[in-house]
């Protein structure tokens, strides 16, 4: 399923770092959130309906979904198969 927000049992629902009443976005929302509060550089996300390009959105950053199969997505889990294998990129999440 796809979401517009991010949440764990542990943490809850992660908050967009700027505005804690809005939400940092899709599945890679914590990664997006950490790139825009400067916690680190730069992040890695996988993506398929927009799990790299709507947290960067959100959170006020840059993101890039690559054409898939351009970046290896060797070693990722849980892994893609069948049609989703084939539109399943790995791509930067950054500051601009």
């Amino acid at each position: 399923c796809m979401w517009y927000e991010s949440y764990n049992n542990v943490y809850g629902l992660t908050s967009n770092p700027y505005n804690t009443k809005h939400s940092a976005g899709g599945s890679s929302g914590g990664e997006g959130a950490l790139v825009a509060s400067s916690c680190v550089p730069f992040g890695l996300a996988s993506d398929v309906a927009g799990s790299i390009r709507l947290p960067a959105c959100f959170n006020g950053c840059f993101g890039h979904k690559p054409t898939g199969g351009l970046v290896p997505n060797v070693g990722q889990h849980p892994c893609a198969d069948g049609d989703v294998a084939q539109v399943l990129s790995t791509g930067p999440i950054t500051r601009s």
